[in-house]
């Protein structure tokens, strides 16, 4: 059989089978290869800008953590901060302060009661809750103490409800629920 085949025939056959095993063997052998090779090269160097970066980073962190004391000290120095010995004695200092507030404001402090606490960037928070009867005016005296509070206060939530008719005599009666963080230097390890 091979010999109703031509020689040039044969030949052009196998030089055909050659370059097909030659396309093969480069496209399923030596070309991932180098894709991979060329991949390696990509991910060291995106690794090596994200190492360069993050170093960057770190060599900063010194000085960061300086700024950040020294922006505690300025807020401590200014009093910004309670320096209460301990979370307890803040939030009892804090009930006192709008207590008399609410007091000389027409309202009356139904409760109060420290809900929580919790460290925040460096700072430890100390959370109060005020369950308060009063009238507008009540209102607007805790929400003026609490701005211009030294050390500073903050209302972290606040529901406001009437719980009777304004009259032509009196305004309307409100209960007034408060809750009013302030925040402590963190104690030292």
């Amino acid at each position: 059989m091979m010999d109703t085949v031509s020689t040039p025939l044969r030949r052009g056959l196998a030089l055909a089978i050659l370059v097909t095993v030659l396309v093969l063997g480069w496209t399923l052998l030596v070309e991932p290869l180098i894709d991979l090779s060329r991949n390696r090269r990509e991910d060291i160097a995106a690794l090596s800008d994200q190492l360069a970066r993050l170093q960057a980073m770190i060599s900063r962190q010194p000085e960061l953590e300086r700024r950040a004391a020294s922006a505690q000290s300025a807020l401590g120095a200014e009093g910004g901060l309670w320096t209460g010995a301990s979370p307890a004695e803040v939030a009892a200092a804090m009930q006192d302060r709008l207590r008399k507030v609410v007091a000389g404001n027409d309202g009356r402090l139904r409760s109060t009661a420290m809900v929580s606490e919790a460290n925040e960037h460096g700072f430890h928070r100390v959370t109060v809750h005020f369950s308060v009867e009063g009238v507008l005016a009540t209102v607007q005296a805790m929400l003026g103490a609490v701005a211009t509070a030294r050390p500073a206060m903050f209302v972290e939530s606040m529901a406001v409800h009437a719980t009777g008719a304004a009259t032509t005599n009196h305004p309307p009666a409100l209960t007034i629920e408060l809750d009013v963080s302030g925040y402590m230097p963190m104690a030292g390890p």
